[in-house]
């Protein structure tokens, strides 16, 4: 096989990160995501000292989809979501 080919196996295929809502949220989030392909991703939340406290791995359809996430067990305060393969970050705010 291929370096490239086996590369290409391991990173994540393109996806976008469309919106986050509500923002401020409650319990749960919605993340609406755009997939150039079926895939198993996985989602971290993260709080602002970049420690993750919420990853959750989903099954995403080629095009467009929606994830939702509880977040009860989070407190009050601001958020940040990520793709793991994507290097751009979303936030939100937890409001109680």
């Amino acid at each position: 096989m291929a370096v490239a080919s086996m590369v290409s196996r391991l990173v994540t295929p393109g996806i976008q990160l469309a919106d986050v809502y509500p923002n401020p949220a409650m319990d749960n989030v919605t993340l609406r995501v755009v997939s150039k392909e079926e895939t198993n991703s996985i989602f971290n939340i993260y709080d602002g000292r970049g420690q993750v406290l919420l990853s959750e791995k989903r099954f995403l359809p080629k095009g467009p989809s929606e994830v939702e996430f509880d977040l009860t067990s989070l407190p009050a305060g601001m958020y940040f979501v990520k793709e793991a393969g994507a290097s751009r970050y979303n936030n939100f705010v937890i409001m109680r």
